[in-house]
């Protein structure tokens, strides 16, 4: 019992939880993927984990109210593992842009700064959107690589991007359309009243991806 009490308490207090909050937070894209081994996935994991073990001494405070005995810890350090990760799912997200828009962004926007982003270029495009996403990628020469939709993106770092794509079913025995064609398709005016177009350039994998969606309103109408 004091052994699996140990690892326990390890966990909480060793910046385990901590790991594991800061790995939902990265898939929820609330931080940076690019982050990892950098003093800053060190700092966020350093404090989730400071939040993880104040939860802990909490519970363990209000149980022992309850049981006075080595299964008070046990079940704080339990309740505080499920708790943690829960927290994590739901808040991670709304927390991280609640930070940047309301907090960051509004110091950088008075001192006549850009805003930032908690997330990749790469994940804001591929990532975050609901709706189905076309993609046309080229090399930086412009030579074609693929066009489909989008099915599976990777999640790995800047230096290995890749995804899948499904044929379009009008397109199947079709070429894939220049990329000047596709530049002058995407600036129509008419295009750009019913799509979301974004142009992504990665200039260590050597491509360039144009992708498309329907914006909202044109996707709620159909």
């Amino acid at each position: 019992m004091d052994i699996f009490l140990n690892i326990l308490l390890t966990i909480i207090t060793t910046g385990g939880l901590g790991i594991i909050n800061y790995i939902i937070a990265e898939s929820l894209n609330a931080v940076d993927s690019n982050q990892q081994n950098t003093n800053r996935e060190k700092g966020i994991s350093a404090l989730l984990t400071t939040v993880d073990l104040l939860i802990y001494l909490t519970l363990d405070t209000a149980i022992r109210y309850i049981l006075h005995n080595i299964f008070a810890e046990i079940f704080a350090a339990v309740i505080t593992i499920f708790l943690s990760i829960a927290l994590s799912i739901k808040l991670s997200k709304p927390l991280s842009d609640f930070f940047h828009i309301k907090i960051i962004n509004k110091e950088r926007e008075k001192n006549n700064l850009i805003p930032i982003e908690p997330s990749t270029p790469w994940k804001q495009i591929t990532l975050s959107g609901t709706q189905p996403q076309q993609a046309y990628l080229y090399s930086l020469n412009h030579e074609p690589l693929g066009f489909g939709w989008i099915h599976f993106v990777s999640n790995d770092q800047d230096s290995n991007y890749s995804l899948s794509l499904v044929p379009f079913t009008d397109d199947d025995q079709k070429p894939q359309p220049s990329y000047e064609k596709i530049i002058a398709r995407i600036q129509a005016k008419k295009y750009k009243e019913e799509h979301d177009v974004q142009q992504f350039i990665d200039f260590k994998q050597g491509f360039i991806m144009i992708t498309s969606t329907k914006n909202e309103i044109n996707a709620d109408q159909k």
